[in-house]
């Protein structure tokens, strides 16, 4: 199983570049899942939101999709371990001081947060400009999934 991380920060491209990796997955007939980290948590005030706060466990069923919820929030590792020999292929949105390979999105190292690069990132396999390098992420993505 292979763990790619997507860093960088708001509106770099980070989604729209996994959902470009996730065509490459499915065209190349290899299992994929997708772990975000998100800075917002399920709204109270919504069904959804009163049973996860008073349950244990709630699984929310839709047309399309199923989503487990568990109280209990698992570290990074557990979830990984979870999807051990269900896929092939983790990609990770966030988590940027976790110690799996990464690519980091920018649209300027120099930007309101300052340059990225500085944040002393663990195991950077490339920075990328989305806006001017797409293709070639794209092209060095094919080569990284299909080197299993």
């Amino acid at each position: 199983m292979k763990i790619l991380q997507v860093v960088g920060y708001k509106d770099t491209g980070k989604t729209t570049l996994i959902v470009e990796f996730l065509k490459i997955l499915k065209a190349s007939n290899l299992k994929a899942a997708v772990i975000k980290h998100h800075h917002i948590d399920i709204d109270d005030s919504t069904d959804t939101g009163k049973f996860s706060r008073l349950s244990d466990y709630t699984i929310l069923n839709t047309p399309n999709y199923t989503i487990y919820h568990d109280n209990k929030v698992p570290g990074l590792k557990e979830q990984i371990e979870a999807l051990n020999g269900k896929v092939d292929v983790i990609l990770i949105e966030g988590y940027k001081n976790e110690d799996y390979d990464k690519i980091v999105l920018t649209h300027s190292f120099t930007g309101e947060k300052g340059d990225i690069r500085e944040l002393e990132l663990s195991n950077v396999v490339n920075y990328y400009n989305v806006a001017s390098d797409q293709d070639a992420i794209l092209q060095w993505f094919k080569g990284w999934s299909k080197n299993r």
